[in-house]
């Protein structure tokens, strides 16, 4: 279950939309990062896992590739 209170959501800007994100840890072996979007025309969520190895190599990859989603 994901604790809002220990990992609290916060709003990030993509594409023009503010998104609320959180991110929290996973049995201690990966960390997920959730993007969630509504309002009356739309309802986007999206979601990434890494393993605990990669979630040094990989977040700055993952980061843009979010930040390049258009609608």
């Amino acid at each position: 279950a994901i604790d809002f209170k220990t990992n609290p959501a916060f709003d990030q800007q993509i594409d023009g939309k503010t998104f609320k994100t959180m991110r929290h840890s996973f049995m201690q072996l990966m960390q997920q990062s959730h993007y969630w979007y509504a309002d009356e025309k739309e309802i986007i969520y999206i979601t990434y896992g890494l393993l605990k190895d990669d979630r040094i190599r990989y977040p700055e990859v993952l980061k843009q590739i979010v930040q390049s989603i258009k609608w």
